[in-house]
């Protein structure tokens, strides 16, 4: 015996203009009868769903708002038919389950391209098939808007859906003192209640399906520094990639020392989102150490209810210094007779730093620096060396009394940067 059904789904969630809609058939055998059902889907439609985020947790894809108007009409058309072919009412669910274990199995990478790409239901009937995600989101959705309470299982490498159900036989698993019955969506072979002999050992975490808000969220950060502290702003772009509008939220950020205290927070009220609606926030001048590293927490609370949070990785400044350019021109006037040397020194002095160099000052020697002779050490004074400044020092008349040849040597010292030096070719003495 076969059955066929049809009807038109053309919803429209944002004001576009819709192209031509497209058939899709779905085929399988329910209780030993041959069912087909045809879906007019929309590209446009499409198009919206695949632009959406994927950074949401798998009950938000069951619980998607935007498709509450089209799994109410799946439903409502699957029942209708049940209902028209005298099936019982008993077996309706299994028949609904029946529909989704019959759509093909298709990798992630091959119809999109990602390794782990979760669809909402109108991309996976779109499809015409998905994996395991996919199937159980649908399945999910499908019986939720029947009345079922359902939850999701995930497992390491697998998704699958738990029922709870008052008259089902089998494997269960038991949630808030609730059984919740296993259910396979990848394959027509499996009842309610048969796990595959993979999964039936394995660890697994429940996953509610609730209708909720939560939050996709971009952190970035600027800050500027100095030898001891840091002001940082903090901007939060975000998304509301739940199932529900936010209320009643606040938006807290922090500054996080290594040991878990704060360097310093700030709030600010959450205005009300839509889901899909953005908004971006900035919180500006927290501070913290520029020598300690720190992290950047943002959280989206209700009261006590932590709703998202993610943070940072621990920020660390390089503290500020002077970044000095030393250089120098030299002349000397060399008496053989007597063995001496004169010499004259030019040292220019730039700080092309973020910080003023602070007690600053040169040594300028005459040396060998083979046999370690240093001849007529002077030591100059510069003090502060501003962010910016330049500075000319000449220094006449270094005197050293030797036939070695010599090395003109410049230091140049401070208390918040590192020594600095510098040394001529050789003057060869003759």
């Amino acid at each position: 015996m076969k059955f066929k059904f049809f009807i038109i789904l053309l919803i429209i969630w944002i004001a576009i203009k819709l192209d031509a809609s497209e058939t899709r058939t779905y085929t399988w055998n329910f209780l030993g009868s041959s069912w087909t059902f045809e879906l007019e889907l929309n590209e446009e439609s499409m198009k919206f769903y695949k632009s959406r985020s994927r950074l949401r947790d798998y009950d938000l894809y069951v619980t998607d708002s935007f498709d509450d108007k089209f799994i109410k009409s799946v439903v409502s058309s699957l029942e209708k038919a049940a209902e028209e072919n005298n099936i019982p009412q008993s077996q309706v669910p299994h028949f609904v389950i029946s529909f989704v274990q019959h759509l093909p199995y298709t990798e992630d990478n091959v119809t999109a391209g990602f390794d782990e790409y979760p669809r909402f239901p109108y991309e996976t009937l779109y499809e015409n098939g998905g994996d395991c995600e996919d199937t159980s989101i649908l399945v999910s959705a499908l019986l939720r808007e029947m009345g079922y309470d359902v939850v999701l299982l995930k497992y390491k490498s697998h998704l699958a859906v738990g029922v709870m159900a008052k008259l089902a036989g089998g494997s269960y698993f038991i949630h808030n003192n609730q059984k919740y019955y296993y259910l396979e969506t990848t394959g027509s072979n499996w009842k309610l209640g048969s796990i595959p002999d993979e999964y039936a050992n394995e660890d697994l975490d429940v996953i509610p399906i609730k209708v909720r808000e939560d939050f996709d969220v971009v952190l970035k950060s600027e800050y500027t520094y100095n030898a001891t502290a840091a002001s940082v702003d903090v901007i939060a772009e975000l998304t509301n990639v739940g199932s529900k509008r936010s209320s009643n939220t606040r938006i807290f950020v922090y500054l996080l020392k290594k040991n878990g205290n704060l360097w310093s927070s700030k709030s600010d009220n959450l205005k009300q989102l839509k889901p899909e609606d953005k908004i971006t926030y900035k919180f500006t001048d927290l501070h913290a150490s520029s020598i300690e590293p720190f992290k950047i927490r943002l959280a989206i609370k209700r009261k006590h209810e932590l709703i998202t949070q993610i943070e940072s990785e621990w920020i660390t400044c390089t503290a500020p210094m002077p970044e000095i350019m030393l250089d120098f021109a030299s002349s000397y006037r060399y008496n053989k007779i007597l063995s001496s040397v004169e010499v004259d020194v030019d040292i220019n002095l730039e700080n092309k730093g973020s910080l003023n160099a602070k007690d600053a000052y040169l040594l300028v020697s005459l040396e060998n620096p083979e046999t370690h002779i240093s001849w007529d050490i002077e030591k100059r004074v510069i003090g502060s060396l501003n962010t910016g400044e330049k500075r000319k020092i000449r220094i006449t008349d270094l005197k050293a009394k030797t036939k070695l040849d010599i090395k003109i040597v410049v230091k140049l010292k401070g208390s918040n940067f590192d020594e600095l030096k510098l040394a001529s070719d050789w003057l060869v003495l003759k």
